[in-house]
């Protein structure tokens, strides 16, 4: 946790500040987990505050970001784009990004197409970044986990027995010919790392 923390002061983007198990953080929440050394990182408070700027604190939420039929390019561009249109929307753009890069990478191809209309954008492509915003209503109380050093998410299961760490011969993986498979030897090294000198399911 204090080297989570040198790094954050480090950057000087976040302001943390320690209460007891929870580290409030002026953008977003991190809960740290002493047990197993997990980093959980949700930004509802930044999402919440998106909500109420936008008028949109009572809005629905979108079950997709973005249509699968959804054709960006087919949206007219305006010969003189409306400066206050497109200053709002390269805001809006900001924002949902940075959301996006820390919490919500699932994002990342909607606001792909998003982004090519930053000095060029129209109410319409405002109304579809809006709809970015709606989706996040729906999946803002979600945790992006960032597993410790001691003991990870996929070391309990297979502590738990709930996991069975196999090799997988090159006949049955579905691959480039050239693929080689990882020798047993470095498989039951593996995992020993993983679990200890305990071995769990055949190898």
């Amino acid at each position: 946790m204090q080297e989570f923390e040198k790094f954050v002061k480090q950057d000087g983007r976040i302001n943390l500040q320690r209460k007891e198990e929870l580290v409030s953080v002026s953008i977003g929440c991190y809960t740290y987990d002493k047990i197993t050394g997990a980093i959980g990182c949700s930004q509802e408070t930044y999402i919440d505050r998106l909500l109420v700027k936008y008028g949109m604190e009572h809005a629905n939420a979108c079950k997709l970001p973005m249509n699968p039929g959804s054709n960006l390019e087919s949206l007219p561009i305006l010969d003189t784009p409306d400066i206050i249109v497109v200053r709002a929307y390269a805001a809006l753009i900001g924002q949902l990004l940075y959301i996006v890069i820390n919490t919500v990478p699932q994002l990342s191809y909607s606001m792909t197409s998003l982004t090519l209309y930053m000095s060029k954008a129209t109410p319409a492509h405002l109304t579809y970044a809006n709809v970015v915003l709606r989706y996040l209503i729906g999946i803002k109380k979600r945790q992006l986990m960032w597993c410790g050093q001691r003991v990870c998410f996929i070391q309990k299961l297979i502590q738990n027995g709930l996991i069975n760490v196999k090799q997988c011969p090159t006949a049955a993986q579905t691959a480039d010919i050239g693929t080689m498979e990882l020798p047993r030897v470095l498989i039951e090294n593996f995992t020993d790392q993983l679990i200890g000198d305990k071995h769990v399911g055949d190898k």
